[in-house]
């Protein structure tokens, strides 16, 4: 852990809504701010003014934030996410109870995430592939398919579709496909899915006048 006077270079660097966290060039993954829900991952709701290392000397290869949780995917490809858990994001077998250090969320042979795209209490990831895979709260349907168990389990994006990136609001999810095109579903209230309407569909839709 840096000490309050030396300083850390960090590329990515991400925001949840009152924390932050940054991955160093080594792979070292820091964290700081508010820790109200264990957003920090390092076991106490005290918040930090300093950055602490959730995953210690783990070498992470990359990450996601969402308003108060994140994931890691370490350099075993195992992907841990920890902090809010009201809907099952970050810890399944836990759905809300908060998860304070990191926990285990899929092993390698489940799902590899290489980009997150996270909302409030929701969770997205594309796969090598570029296919989308969504878990955790669906109350506007922002996990972008029909059926499942346990809306907290991870499931693939219906539509049949491959993306090259995807972004995530509060509640809705866009994505940008293969085929150029951007596709989006989830919370709809203002119509910021672009569909040309208000209503809240069931799969990605794409934007209209493209």
């Amino acid at each position: 852990m840096p000490s309050s006077t030396s300083s850390i270079e960090v590329a990515p660097l991400r925001h949840g809504l009152y924390s932050s966290c940054g991955l160093t060039s080594a792979g070292q993954l820091y964290c700081w701010g508010y820790n109200n829900d264990y957003q920090l991952g390092d076991g106490s709701k005290l918040s930090h003014a300093h950055a602490v290392r959730p995953l210690g000397d783990e070498v992470v290869k990359r990450f996601g934030i969402g308003v108060s949780f994140a994931c890691a995917v370490t350099d075993d490809d195992t992907t841990y996410c920890w902090g809010d858990n009201e809907d099952g994001q970050a810890d399944r077998s836990a759905k809300g109870v908060d998860v304070p250090y990191p926990s285990v969320r899929f092993e390698a042979a489940d799902s590899v995430p290489v980009s997150f795209a996270f909302g409030e209490t929701h969770a997205c990831a594309l796969d090598h592939e570029g296919r989308a895979h969504c878990w955790g709260a669906n109350d506007y349907l922002q996990l972008g398919r029909t059926t499942a168990e346990a809306w907290s389990d991870i499931g693939e994006v219906e539509g049949d579709l491959r993306f090259t990136q995807l972004v995530s609001g509060a509640e809705h999810v866009c994505g940008l496909a293969t085929d150029g095109k951007v596709h989006c579903w989830g919370h709809n209230d203002r119509g910021q899915l672009g569909t040309g309407e208000y209503s809240e569909p069931r799969l990605p839709t794409v934007v209209v006048g493209q």
